[in-house]
């Protein structure tokens, strides 16, 4: 079974240790005190499961049912949008 395919129950999250983008969405979701898979990825290898649904190969990407967000900030506005409280964001 593929990595990706695992983590289609709820949120996941995929990222680098050494990518600071993804250490920001990892402290938005802390702030919003949600449950949420962290998968640790290597940016230099990034599995084929997770090019197929993020072609780009950015970190961190966002898995939330059927939805794959790969930009930080639109992570992070989605996250304050489908979480609202706390904000973060201004309303």
């Amino acid at each position: 079974m593929s990595i990706v395919s695992q983590k289609r129950g709820g949120l996941a999250l995929f990222g680098s240790p050494i990518h600071a983008s993804s250490h920001r969405i990892r402290l938005v979701c802390q702030a919003k005190d949600l449950e949420i898979d962290y998968v640790e990825i290597d940016p230099d290898n990034i599995p084929s499961d997770l090019i197929e649904i993020n072609p780009t190969g950015r970190l961190p990407t966002l898995i939330d049912r059927d939805l794959v967000l790969f930009d930080e900030r639109v992570v992070s506005e989605y996250l304050d949008e489908r979480f609202p409280h706390p904000a973060l964001m201004p309303i």
